[in-house]
């Protein structure tokens, strides 16, 4: 049965939750997780919650960085496939 609970006491609880499952994460797969918000956060400009959590204005700017990011490294991959390849 699923249900939706939405007090401090439940939020805190899932926050503790979600660290030690973080922490858990190899940083490849963190990597993988930030990335997969920050395509949510982006897309979903009008979401409240996700994940257990609030989404703030903060998540959002947070997970444009990780995506900006991303494709700096991507690019940069690239060019550098690119000159090998010349």
């Amino acid at each position: 049965m699923y249900s939706l609970v939405t007090g401090r006491q439940a939020q805190t609880t899932w926050q503790q939750r979600d660290k030690a499952f973080r922490n858990a994460m190899t940083p490849s797969w963190e990597l993988r997780r930030k990335a997969y918000q920050g395509l949510v956060f982006t897309t979903c400009p009008k979401l409240k919650w996700f994940d257990g959590s609030e989404v703030s204005h903060g998540h959002v700017a947070e997970g444009e960085r990780m995506l900006n990011k991303l494709e700096n490294m991507v690019n940069s991959i690239r060019s550098v496939k690119r000159e090998t390849k010349s």
